[in-house]
Formats: structure tokens, C-alpha cells, sequence
């Protein structure tokens, strides 16, 4: 199920259906222009209309807040909420913002990338909570240009990134992250600048992070796009999910760009890999998200791949 969220639409009375659910209610059927729900007669029974769910095991509920143009949240499932995305995704931050996630568990929460940097109080607002992990993807800086403020917010917050991006990230080496390029191009404003952020630290491949109550994020090194980039895989009672950065999107299309770490062997490598990870959910660093079957996105990449070509490119 492919679902694009829109932030201005009415309040959805959807759910998805979780694993154990009653089964109470019929699924839906087309009448005229109108999908109406057809009431069982269980549901008549007890004299009230369920909510119908499409199936799956992850769940997109409407949490939207409305009271702050610009500063929202939507809750993906049980466990992940969309704390800030930008002009490539659903608007809920700054434009040059990728896709940040806040991932819960019983005893901890981290988040997934920190934006561009410029909407750092936004991003805490809309988590709600204090993270103890900020995990980046990779070091560009619509990804990572918020790890500094954020650090400075969240003392005790531990930043971790790909062992190969490190140091341009330490240092806020625009050159090593290509902001140079970037800002050259008018993906960043003229007075763009990287913070740099001493606090990263290297994660390893295969890393987990428990969180409590059977939700894991485990590291998934996945070189291509950029040099250190790293996907989270996470696994929680009822589902699998990938937070995918900018290596893949739905419909198997990637991200290649004339960089000087941007590199097609590693990258079709790291396509092939991702295609045998168990996945329900994608969630990537920007455009649409993928709430369940998202197996289907990496294997065309991985299919594209294994014919000598490589997937479009979103950019």
C-alpha cells in the first residue's frame, strides 16, 4: 500500500488492521462514487459502526496538529512518527528538511536524520520526547545539518553515523559532504552553512539498538549514494521496516548524482543486499513512504540491477 500523507485533507477514520483484530466488520464496498463501509451483522449488534482498516500490519493514523502551520507530526505506526520532512516530501518543516522519523520503543526512542539544520526546535517539538540516539544516514546535509543544534539541545544524546563520514561531519567539511556542490547548484541557499558536529561517533555495520519491548534498529551499511551511507533496519513484534535514506524510494528508484562519492558498484551492491532483508514498511528520506508489501520496492531495484542497468534515478 502505497500512501502519500497529506496534511490538509479531513481526519481519516481508516486504520490499519493489527494482528488479532476481531474481524468484525466486512471490507469495504464501492457503492456509486462513494466507498461505504457495509455494516456486519455483528457490528449491528452492537448498534454502532466500526472503523474499517485496510489490511496490513502497520498502522498510518491521523495525528496531524493543526495549531501550527509548518510544525507537525504523523504517526506511521505504533512505533514511528514523521517528525520533519521538506519541499521533497509533505512539508512539515523546513524545505530543505529530508524525512526525519522518531522511532519508540517501551524503554528508549532515537531518531533517523536530523534535517538541514533550521528547524531543530521543530523537530524536538514534534518528537515530543528526548531521544537518546540520533542514527544519520549519511552526512549531506538536508540529512545531517541538524546533528549539531540538536546535539547542543540533547546533552546526552549520542550521534552516530557511517565510520566513512565521520570526519566530515566532525569537522563540517562541506567539500567532503558536498555542499559545496549543493549550494552551487541552488539546493542550498548562499548562506548555507554546515555545523559541524564533534559528537558523531562511528556505528558498525550490523549495530543494534534495543529499544525495549522487542523494537531493534540494527545498522545496515549501504555505500552508494554517499560514502558512509547506512540504512536501519527495524524490527518489532509485528512488523519489519527500513529506513532507507537516500538509497532507495518506492518503485526501486535511487538516487545517483555526479559526486565525487557517489559510486555505482557499491551502490548496485547495496541494492542487492536490501533486497533480501525481511520488509513491510519503507520509510526513505524523502518522497512517498510504503506502509506494507515494501519487499516489492527493493526487488525492482535489486531485478534492475541484476539485468546490467541501474533503477531511475529520482534526481
Amino acid at each position: 500500500m502505497l500512501v502519500l500523507l497529506s496534511l490538509w485533507r479531513r481526519r481519516s477514520t481508516r486504520r490499519a488492521a493489527r494482528p488479532g483484530g476481531d474481524g468484525c466488520c466486512r471490507p469495504v464496498r464501492c457503492r456509486g462514487r462513494r466507498h461505504v463501509p457495509e455494516r456486519s451483522r455483528r457490528c449491528r449488534r452492537r448498534g454502532r459502526r466500526q472503523q474499517h482498516r485496510p489490511p496490513g500490519p502497520v498502522v498510518a493514523t491521523d495525528t496531524v496538529d493543526r495549531s501550527r502551520p509548518g510544525g507537525a507530526a504523523v504517526r506511521l505506526t505504533d512505533h514511528v512518527t514523521l517528525v520533519a520532512s521538506g519541499a521533497a516530501g509533505f512539508d512539515l518543516s523546513d524545505p530543505l528538511d529530508c524525512h526525519a522519523y522518531l522511532v519508540r520503543g517501551s524503554r528508549r526512542s532515537v531518531l533517523v536524520d536530523a534535517g538541514a539544520g533550521r528547524s531543530v526546535h521543530s523537530i524536538l517539538r514534534n518528537a515530543g520526547t528526548e531521544p537518546d540516539h540520533l542514527l544519520l544516514t549519511h552526512g549531506h546535509a538536508d540529512h545531517a545539518g541538524g546533528a549539531a543544534a540538536l546535539a547542543e539541545h540533547l546533552p546526552g544524546l549520542r550521534v552516530l553515523a557511517g565510520a566513512a563520514a565521520v570526519r566530515w561531519i566532525a569537522e563540517g567539511d562541506e567539500e567532503g559532504l558536498s555542499v559545496d556542490k549543493g549550494r552551487a547548484a541552488g539546493v542550498y541557499p548562499d548562506d548555507y552553512a554546515f555545523r559541524p558536529c564533534p559528537r558523531v561517533e562511528p556505528v558498525a555495520d550490523g549495530t543494534e539498538i534495543d529499544l525495549g519491548g522487542g523494537v531493534v534498529l540494527r545498522a545496515v551499511a549501504t555505500p552508494g549514494h554517499a560514502d558512509g551511507h547506512t540504512c536501519y533496519h527495524l524490527r518489532t513484534p509485528a512488523y519489519r521496516a527500513l529506513f532507507s535514506g537516500d538509497c532507495v524510494f518506492t518503485g526501486g528508484r535511487i538516487s545517483l548524482q555526479n559526486l565525487h562519492d557517489c559510486r555505482v558498484p557499491e551502490y548496485a551492491a547495496s541494492l542487492t543486499r536490501l533486497a533480501a532483508l525481511d520488509v513491510d514498511a519503507l520509510f526513505p528520506g524523502h518522497h512517498e513512504v510504503s506502509l506494507a508489501r515494501a519487499g516489492r520496492h527493493l526487488a525492482a531495484a535489486r531485478d534492475t540491477v541484476a539485468r546490467g542497468l541501474m533503477p531511475r534515478s529520482t534526481t
